[in-house]
């Protein structure tokens, strides 16, 4: 336990509360006579022997020296308010933190107010307007938990040259690359992608504490260019996961035959061309999952070494996805979006918080270099974790803040 949240100073029941929800989670699935689970009321009583012994163990810890084993008045309200809010029955209130400033120097804050989480310092939740590259060096080194993102993949014009049918107007979030709008296939994609997530992974490195993971979103065809990028930056791939999903999947594979009747030829020999290509089309079949690259920051020592310092780098296989233990292949169905949500490649709010869940602790901090419409913020806000996005669209900026304070409500 760090000492700056000892007994008797401001934030020390918030560390308690996180204690007592930690070992509240623990005998709910203490099993007696081999399978059977505890009845209710010997699961809240021994909740409530084990949550005894470690307040009085955290106490003993770091009384200071001559004080008598006595728990003083102030220290016995510390444990009644750490009780209370690990029961929900009170808040964790805290600080929130500081407000950034404009180009003027003026106060500006970019904040959407939150809760509070189950460690030292409250929730909060920062929605950054910037180039994510141009951003995440004024991060401060080595603070963030975990990063979420889903970064422009560099395929048809999806990088800062894609467009919504307007001259000039964004039509997903922005990045930076020279291929010309629709562009169909070209190496010249994977070759802009791995570059634009090196220089982005540089950033999200420094931010980012030792061990801490990254899940990134990538198009099949380019995870080996995204995966590239990342080493690149200093990161070590450690998995490769799939979102499987069946439905809102269009087929891209089309037909050639509009093109054979173009063809300079005989109408008899086109016939015949068409003929011989059977129906076959071009090699895209329909889509049923995205991959998603598992980054991390290398470790200080060992896996235990690490966790101790940094509470990073292992993951928690107690979480479930539709009932099920974690694997390497999550189905989730593509979200319906919101009426005035015009980001056209949401993530699911599900996948997200449970991604969130499995490498993170409750009140850690997620960065997502690549907020888009805001799923990552509000799904982190759901699973009690901190959030830094970063956007640079405008528009996905006002509609995740937007997002954000209807879950509020």
């Amino acid at each position: 336990m760090n000492a700056s949240c000892g007994i008797g100073e401001p934030k020390e029941f918030v560390c308690l509360a996180k204690l007592i929800r930690v070992f509240d989670r623990i005998t709910k699935a203490i099993p007696i006579s081999g399978r059977k689970k505890l009845k209710s009321a010997p699961r809240r009583e021994l909740g409530r022997h084990l949550r005894e012994n470690v307040i009085r163990e955290l106490i003993d810890q770091i009384r200071p020296a001559g004080q008598s084993d006595r728990m003083t008045d102030k220290q016995h309200n510390v444990v009644q308010a750490a009780t209370e809010a690990a029961e929900g029955t009170a808040d964790l209130a805290g600080p929130q933190i500081p407000a950034a400033s404009d180009s003027n120097g003026a106060a500006k804050d970019r904040r959407i107010e939150g809760g509070t989480g189950e460690a030292c310092n409250p929730l909060f939740f920062t929605i950054e307007p910037a180039d994510c590259r141009d951003f995440l060096p004024n991060i401060e080194a080595n603070s963030v938990h975990l990063t979420v993102t889903d970064p422009p993949y560099f395929l048809e014009g999806l990088d800062n040259g894609w467009r919504n049918g307007r001259d000039g107007a964004p039509r997903a979030t922005g990045s930076i690359g020279s291929l010309p709008v629709g562009m169909k296939f070209d190496p010249r994609q994977g070759v802009a992608l791995q570059a634009f997530i090196s220089q982005v992974g540089e950033g999200m490195m420094n931010a980012m504490k030792p061990g801490a993971f990254a899940v990134v979103f990538s198009q099949p065809r380019l995870a080996h260019r995204m995966a590239v990028g990342l080493e690149d930056a200093g990161f070590e791939i450690r998995d490769l996961y799939a979102w499987r999903f069946t439905r809102y999947a269009q087929s891209k594979a089309f037909t050639l035959n509009h093109f054979v009747d173009r063809m300079d030829r005989p109408k008899s020999e086109r016939e015949t061309i068409k003929n011989h290509m059977g129906g076959r089309k071009t090699p895209q079949l329909r889509p049923q999952f995205e991959a998603m690259i598992l980054a991390q920051k290398p470790r200080e020592g060992t896996f235990i070494e690490n966790w101790t310092r940094h509470e990073t780098g292992l993951i928690d296989t107690t979480e479930r996805l539709n009932g099920k233990a974690p694997a390497t292949v999550m189905t989730v169905e593509k979200p319906s979006r919101d009426w005035f949500n015009s980001h056209l490649t949401v993530k699911p709010l599900e996948l997200v918080e449970h991604l969130i869940r499995l490498f993170s602790l409750p009140g850690q901090v997620v960065l997502d270099p690549f907020l888009g419409s805001g799923t990552t913020a509000l799904a982190a806000k759901r699973a009690g974790r901190s959030c830094i996005g970063i956007e640079i669209n405008d528009e996905y900026v006002d509609i995740a803040k937007r997002r954000l304070g209807e879950s509020a409500s």
